[in-house]
């Protein structure tokens, strides 16, 4: 519950009170007439296909005493406060930020063009071994997400963790002046958004605000594995700590074992050592699991809790995600793509079991005017790793298929659309394969999984 008087309405917003009791305090901030809304604050947000101000009169009879509006509205009960702002979305991120800044709490923000999510629950869940966690949930990680994790701190709370996306320069930078994190996180820099961005440059650029608004007694957390992660060392303001393989990290994998559904290594933390047994597959999930490692040390967490943690540590929903079905293994990790994870994917294939290896790849969107050229660079990793039979889905991942063909004797199927999969996969499954799916969001391949479950 994040309560406000009107006069930190005001100073929080820079409102104009148009109407309504003197002295009014609301109980919370809503954005939506679904919930309870009784004693709130209710900030109709716009969209594509969407206007909140067209539903002010229902929050009002589910009971909101307040509301902000930056757009002439219907005549509303004079009980009822009303606020114009220049815009209800900024107010709402004003609002959060206003609200953050009552709590004098650690904030680690996550970003990166892959692993951000996943990092975020490695850290969350090390944290909660010491502390009370307050964390984004799933990845609504953009800046009504933001607002929404950050209205719902409750004194209790005593760490935040928080999961930073961009599609812009400058979106980083927002975010971070209003969640201003005193630990900033990036995983890794790849091409995802290069259709808006241009160039690798410009996305690195973009995630660097994060390391840029960290405050002098603040920490960044560095992937010492990418390159122009490791350059965002020069702008931070703060104490830098590195992770990765590489010798000069300060926190370190060595020894890096993969087995049927379990990586271990062994983990350095500047001079201290020990064994870490991670039930995640992949390289990439080692690095995730060194941030949070990173993170935890910041905070003064202990190496045993830290083992502790990372031993229980769980995949999110459609993130290498495990479905075993009448004797078929799908590895679920549908929820985006990109050419870093796709080929991270690929290469963590051979952990998950023994057994024929088909996968189903869809799309990889917004690359782009080279996007097919790094969708056909892809089936190196493809043909490394054991791929028998490929299913493509779309005109991209057509082209993958193709150079696939050109370079192996793996058998490739290409539709247009996702609906068309099905079919193709009752016919060829067989029991003990082992199914990638990963594609882009916008395919949904996860609905693949739920369809064969019926």
């Amino acid at each position: 519950m994040a309560e406000f008087t009107e006069a930190e309405i005001i100073q929080a917003t820079a409102a104009v009170k148009l109407q309504g009791p003197e002295d009014v305090a609301v109980d919370n901030i809503s954005t939506d007439t679904r919930g309870e809304l009784s004693g709130d604050l209710f900030v109709p947000l716009k969209g594509e296909r969407f206007n909140g101000h067209d539903y002010l009169q229902q929050a009002v009879e589910k009971g909101v005493v307040a509301v902000l509006c930056d757009q002439d509205i219907v005549e509303l009960p004079k009980e009822v406060a009303v606020y114009r702002v220049k815009q209800t979305r900024r107010a709402l991120e004003d609002l959060a930020a206003y609200h953050r800044r009552r709590f004098a709490l650690p904030v680690i923000a996550v970003t990166g063009s892959s692993g951000k999510t996943t990092t975020k629950e490695l850290i969350a869940s090390v944290l909660a071994q010491k502390f009370r966690v307050h964390k984004t949930e799933k990845n609504y990680n953009n800046e009504i997400g933001l607002a929404q994790t950050l209205l719902s701190l409750q004194p209790e709370d005593e760490v935040c963790v928080v999961e930073m996306g961009m599609r812009a320069r400058g979106e980083i930078k927002r975010l971070a002046e209003i969640a201003a994190p005193t630990v900033g996180v990036v995983t890794n820099v790849g091409v995802a958004h290069l259709e808006r961005l241009g160039s690798q440059d410009a996305i690195a650029a973009a995630k660097q605000e994060l390391i840029e608004s960290i405050p002098e007694n603040g920490t960044a957390v560095l992937n010492w594995n990418d390159k122009r992660v490791r350059n965002m060392a020069s702008v931070c303001r703060g104490r830098v700590i590195s992770y990765g393989i590489e010798p000069q990290a300060n926190v370190q994998a060595l020894d890096i074992q993969y087995g049927l559904g379990k990586t271990k290594f062994t983990c350095r933390i500047f001079d201290e050592v020990f064994p870490v047994t991670l039930p995640l597959l992949g390289a990439h999930n080692v690095a995730n699991a060194l941030a949070a490692v990173a993170v935890a040390r910041v905070l003064g967490l202990p190496a045993n809790r830290i083992q502790r943690a990372l031993a229980e540590a769980v995949s999110g929903e459609l993130r290498q995600e495990v479905v075993d079905r009448n004797g078929v293994r799908f590895i679920n990790d549908a929820y985006n793509a990109n050419p870093l994870s796709m080929a991270a994917s690929l290469a963590s294939l051979s952990q998950f079991g023994e057994g024929r290896y088909v996968a189903v790849i869809g799309d990889m969107l917004e690359l782009g005017p080279d996007e097919v050229a790094m969708h056909e660079e892809l089936a190196a990793a493809v043909i490394s790793a054991g791929i028998t039979e490929l299913i493509t889905v779309g005109p991209l991942a057509h082209a993958l298929g193709d150079a696939v063909k050109k370079q192996a004797h793996v058998n490739v199927r290409s539709v247009t659309n996702t609906s068309e999969v099905m079919p193709l996969l009752k016919s060829l499954l067989q029991v003990g394969d082992i199914v990638l799916i990963k594609g882009s969001h916008a395919l949904r391949l996860d609905t693949l999984v739920t369809e064969w479950n019926k």
